[in-house]
């Protein structure tokens, strides 16, 4: 049986991971599409970033011992940083990344 010293620190690790991959899908999308503005790709990195520390700060509490209603937040937040990574793959998947499938297609189509 895992400490809540060892939890804390899994969970923190991943959501300090999740805020990572928003953020490098955020840099990408606005990289790669017209079509997004610099403000929406850095609302999407806020709002990644807020839900991230808020996890972060909930993983901390666990670690310390605070119990139900960090385990309670914690299960309501963490998919919301899911679904908004999940919402900026949604919008990059508009014309501007469709280039990007497409040389990522033809090389693999090369190699086989």
């Amino acid at each position: 049986m895992e400490t809540r010293h060892k939890v804390g620190e899994r969970f923190l690790t991943t959501e300090l991971g999740t805020f990572l991959g928003a953020s490098a899908v955020g840099i990408i999308a606005l990289q790669h599409s017209a079509e997004l503005t610099a403000w929406v790709v850095m609302g999407w990195i806020v709002l990644g970033t807020l839900l991230a520390l808020i996890l972060a700060w909930l993983s901390l509490r666990l670690a310390m011992g605070m119990p139900r209603i960090a385990y309670v937040l914690a299960g309501i937040l963490a998919p919301g940083t899911w679904v908004m990574m999940i919402l900026v793959l949604a919008v990059m998947l508009g014309p501007g990344l469709k280039p990007v499938i497409y040389k990522v297609k033809n090389w693999a189509c090369r190699e086989l």
